[in-house]
């Protein structure tokens, strides 16, 4: 089967997942697809099998068949045109889990690795589709279930730079927040070589009004950042819910994160700078105790090597 880059780039427009992506991305990664044609019956990808493409279905329909411990189907799942398979398999860079079948005769345009990898790091959105994607099918059934030795238990909340999920921790019978970087960012080299010099000072960070860091997990082609999970609200959501606060509230909320950036700009030779210090990023309990939260594009306080980062409506003025 043969088919001309602006009719892949076409039909590619139409797979819900790129749906939103510009028609120059589309077309780049539309000259880098290859097609794949399968049977009914015949095996698309195999369990146990090191994933090395993306496929996106064109016509046909597959299922996924889901195994259990004993390695009979415990659950199947059909998947059809404008569906993706075998993607998790490629991002994380790990073995297929179960079968997927074609359950008719099927065509499937496909990415190998080193082209999706280009694509990811030539074009930010393509890797934030694909960190939708990966996220979609983290702490779902049959999903991805377990980071490190850590329980995914469900989705917190996501930011620009993270997706956060609520873990457990079985060998300390505790639950723990879970922070993963987005692929945009992983396939960053030279933010994943300061995200990972950062993610080791923030970690030593041992203050009660700043959230601990417990440990940084390399897995799945990104990085996770393992913290404690807190019980309480943020400030942006409680002024939201119920205004402005009163002085004396106002004084003992600012001196608790006072105390915290001090610590901060304080430790070892140079010191960590936050650079990001806003309502949201400010937990309050319910005994109204603070914590500091999203040390995410924390730095030295005199790195001349990074651009002016955080939120312009809470950046410091000269």
């Amino acid at each position: 089967m043969s088919i001309d880059t602006d009719e892949v780039a076409l039909i590619l427009s139409g797979v819900k997942i790129l749906q939103d992506l510009d028609v120059e991305v589309i077309r780049d990664i539309a000259e880098h697809i290859e097609i794949a044609e399968f049977k009914a019956g015949e095996l698309v990808v195999e369990k146990g099998y090191t994933g090395n493409r993306i496929y996106f279905i064109f016509e046909g329909k597959v299922e996924v068949q889901i195994p259990d411990t004993r390695g009979d189907v415990k659950s199947r799942i059909m998947l059809k045109k404008g569906e993706v398979v075998g993607e998790i398999s490629l991002l994380i860079n790990s073995t297929y889990s179960a079968d997927i079948v074609a359950l008719t005769d099927t065509t499937s345009f496909y990415l190998d690795h080193s082209h999706f990898k280009d694509l990811v790091e030539r074009h930010p959105d393509f890797a934030e589709v694909m960190t939708q994607l990966m996220t979609s099918r983290m702490a779902q059934y049959g999903g991805i279930n377990r980071v490190g030795k850590y329980e995914l238990r469900g989705k917190l909340g996501e930011g620009n730079m993270a997706t956060v999920f609520n873990a457990w921790d079985p060998e300390l019978e505790r639950e723990v927040a879970i922070k993963m970087l987005k692929y945009k960012l992983a396939f960053d080299d030279k933010f994943l070589d300061r995200f990972e010099q950062e993610a080791k000072t923030i970690a030593s960070l041992n203050h009660p009004n700043i959230i601990n860091v417990f440990e940084v997990i390399d897995e799945f082609s990104t990085r996770f950042i393992v913290m404690e999970k807190l019980h309480g609200q943020d400030l942006a959501a409680i002024l939201k819910k119920k205004g402005a606060f009163d002085l004396s509230q106002t004084r003992e909320i600012l001196s608790q994160v006072a105390s915290a950036l001090q610590y901060a700009h304080n430790l070892g030779d140079e010191g960590i700078v936050h650079r990001d210090i806003k309502p949201s990023n400010i937990v309050v309990d319910a005994y109204g105790n603070i914590k500091l939260t999203d040390f995410g594009i924390a730095g030295p306080p005199r790195d001349k090597n990074v651009n002016i980062e955080g939120t312009p409506s809470y950046l410091s003025r000269a």
